[in-house]
């Protein structure tokens, strides 16, 4: 009988998050002063983004 699926091998686990304080560092002074009205959770979003950007 043949198995409906493959299997595909090891799942990696992804990396840890990056700090907001390290993402945020990459951003020029003037958007980073116009960060400091974000939320706690904007700011993570956009560090997540920022460290997706730069791995590609």
């Amino acid at each position: 009988m043949k198995t409906p699926y493959r299997k595909l091998g090891k799942v990696h686990p992804s990396p840890p998050p990056p700090t907001i304080a390290d993402s945020l560092s990459l951003l020029p002074e003037t958007i980073l002063t116009l960060t400091a009205a974000l939320s706690l959770e904007d700011k993570q979003v956009l560090a997540y983004l920022i460290s997706c950007s730069g791995s590609s």
